[in-house]
């Protein structure tokens, strides 16, 4: 159900955390790159109209609250935008969802995604992932859109009623969601995972919205259920597709589609994939998602995607084009920009996030289309397969059948013709709640002065952020833009333009300002040795360096090729004034807010972020904290760490040759030195 949500409170962003402190181990969940302890202002997230969040590289960030949603009281979900002009491209979607004094949120920031874990006692922990991001972490993808079996004898109860008319309004989905003890434990306890649960249907709700799918997902029961998890994903979706207590509770709470959650380090879900739009699916609307994959990877929505007709990117895609519900059914990517929901990251060369959109050649995000016509268009899967999925199994209430009966304020797509104009407002659209009561939360009315109905402003009401919040130094004045959907800069001053001061900027860039620098893309000659792309001390000796003649033993080449090839971790592709990279370098503009080419947080802090306080990985090639050492380098960061050896860098002191990453010690006794 959902309640009416109070506006928020006036004045200055509040912080969404107390307190933070930064781990080094003992990470929630292996999807983390880096993660801190903090504490959660539940004060700010009830009433704030701004949240200013703290990352983990101390950068802060202002997200602005478009909208609460109140289910009951202490569960709620508070939704938001990024501001700022680094955020302009990322579209800034802020997600946090309460439940049961559990908070679980994702963060889609130009640094990166970032996850509000709830942990047991209270814990929570902010997160950033590596998925898809080129800084590394571990990369998980769905195990597979699987192709049903034939049903089992626990699922023919229902066969009868598959026959009956399609009386369930096509607006809401039920699903029933089981988890086992294991997923439980590992989460942080059940007020622990089942907020994370209910902050990944919201996330879906997101990708929904932003997409054009009208149907929404209703939880109508989590429950734990007596399950010893097996190797495989598809082994664990068979059994619970057939598990005849799981159907039992199916049958009684009427859900149409069915999740298990459980705890697997391998891989992040699998589900059957309806080929075949009918409601004769029914006895196969299941899926498997692992726990820390359900909203950070969008891996609960995936999932469901598969049941609801839809496949991944054509490429990785189950018998493409004829595999899915219609030709149109694949997601979509944008090599080194973002995949949606349901494209796999394989094709991917550089990196692409996973962002929460379903592929739809109508909404352009980051300046491209999600989809393309014809053949990438899963918006248009979801929002025709609904009339079956909704009617996978009919709703045990009158709520949910389409028709007002009784006290009802509307049903599904039936408003009995109201519109926002009943509560006093002249734009927005009028939805009805899955309790079948009205939903006025995206009604509003632009240029009364008051922020509503998902503006970011409106007037004077700016949320209590000034020309300060967009890196604006000087004085005057924010305004809020006529459409009340972005914020207006003109009267500020002192905002960046070109002050040739030698730094990019915020509001500089390439195109018109010598502080920002350009690249057409890696080429052998351009001073960095790119070992992403190929070059080592052989093709390409005047940016790599290396040694191919003497001794064996003396011999090494920076990059893949030659004899005896090293990374860029080893020192010796750092000096002598050579430099190394293990980024792929395409053509890049500092300034254009796109972390892209050979840009990273110590030549373009203002794309890229600014630096780290330490490595954050010892093997990625990437100088994180900007000090010129790089991976196993940094001995201050990457000493004992797994990708390291245990030898010593060319010039250190040794006894053997044993203590030499180069094997060869030489000098006199007492001062011999490694080669």
């Amino acid at each position: 159900s959902s309640v009416a949500a109070p506006p928020p409170t006036a004045g200055p962003p509040e912080h969404l955390f107390r307190s933070s402190v930064r781990l080094r181990a003992g990470f929630a969940s292996v999807n983390s790159v880096a993660e801190a302890r903090v504490e959660v202002n539940f004060r700010a997230l009830e009433r704030a109209g701004a949240l200013r969040i703290r990352l983990l590289d101390g950068t802060q960030v202002v997200a602005v609250r478009t909208r609460l949603e109140e289910r009951s009281a202490g569960d709620y979900t508070w939704r938001g935008r990024l501001v700022g002009p680094r955020e302009k491209k990322t579209a800034g979607d802020v997600v946090l969802t309460v439940k049961d004094g559990a908070a679980a949120g994702v963060l889609y920031t130009s640094r990166g995604v970032y996850r509000l874990i709830p942990r047991a006692g209270g814990e929570h922990r902010l997160a950033l992932t590596g998925q898809g991001a080129p800084e590394g972490g571990t990369e998980r993808e769905c195990a597979g859109s699987i192709e049903p079996p034939a049903p089992a004898e626990t699922q023919m109860s229902f066969t009868m009623q598959s026959m009956a008319p399609l009386t369930d309004s096509p607006d809401r989905q039920d699903v029933l969601i089981v988890y086992t003890q294991k997923a439980r434990s590992e989460a942080g306890g059940t007020a622990a995972l089942e907020a994370t649960m209910q902050n990944a249907v919201d996330l879906t709700h997101t990708a929904y919205d932003n997409s054009q799918v009208t149907p929404r997902i209703n939880i109508v029961h989590m429950q734990e259920i007596d399950h010893r998890e097996k190797r495989q994903f598809s082994q664990d979706l068979a059994w619970v597709r057939d598990d005849p207590e799981v159907n039992a509770l199916r049958d009684q709470y009427g859900a149409d589609m069915v999740a298990l959650i459980i705890h697997n380090l391998a891989s992040c879900g699998a589900g059957y994939l309806m080929s075949t739009p009918s409601v004769d699916f029914h006895p196969n609307a299941y899926q498997v998602t692992a726990w820390d994959c359900a909203g950070g990877n969008l891996t609960l929505p995936h999932e469901f995607g598969h049941n609801q007709g839809a496949d991944h990117n054509p490429e990785d895609a189950t018998n493409y084009p004829t595999g899915a519900a219609y030709p149109w059914s694949y997601g979509h990517y944008i090599d080194g920009d973002y995949r949606t929901v349901l494209s796999y990251s394989f094709q991917c060369v550089v990196y692409c996030t996973r962002h929460p959109y379903i592929s739809n050649p109508n909404i352009i995000f980051n300046g491209d289309p999600t989809g393309i016509v014809g053949d990438r268009e899963n918006y248009r899967t979801i929002n025709d397969t609904a009339i079956y999925v909704a009617n996978f199994r009919h709703s045990v209430t009158s709520c949910g059948n389409g028709v007002i009966e009784g006290t009802e304020e509307c049903d599904g797509g039936d408003l009995n013709g109201a519109t926002c104009s009943a509560f006093g407002h002249s734009q927005g659209t009028l939805s009805c709640n899955t309790d079948c009561t009205y939903d006025s939360s995206d009604c509003h009315t632009c240029g009364n002065g008051v922020r509503e109905g998902g503006e970011m402003c409106d007037g004077a009401d700016l949320a209590g952020l000034s020309c300060s919040d967009f890196g604006c130094t000087g004085s005057g004045s924010l305004g809020c833009m006529a459409t009340c959907d972005d914020f207006d800069l003109s009267a500020c001053t002192g905002c960046a333009v070109c002050d040739n001061n030698g730094v990019c900027d915020p509001g500089e860039d390439c195109s018109g300002c010598g502080d920002c620098f350009s690249s057409a893309g890696t080429q052998c000659g351009d001073g960095v040795c790119d070992i992403a792309v190929g070059e080592d001390c052989v093709s390409c000796a005047v940016d790599c360096n290396g040694v191919q003649g003497g001794q064996m033993s003396n011999r090494y080449c920076c990059g893949n090729g030659g004899q005896n090839p090293v990374g860029c971790s080893d020192p010796r592709c750092n000096e002598a004034g050579f430099s190394c990279s293990g980024q792929t370098g395409g053509a890049s503009c500092c300034g254009d807010l796109l972390c892209e080419g050979i840009e990273n947080s110590c030549n373009c802090a203002v794309d890229c972020g600014p630096a780290q306080s330490f490595e954050l990985s010892c093997s990625n090639g990437v100088d994180d904290d900007c000090d010129t050492l790089i991976d196993c380098a940094d001995t201050d960061d990457c000493t004992g760490d797994p990708a390291c050896p245990t030898c010593e860098p060319q010039g250190a002191s040794c006894t053997s040759g044993d203590e030499c990453c180069s094997g060869n010690c030489k000098g006199k006794k007492n001062s011999k030195v490694c080669k």
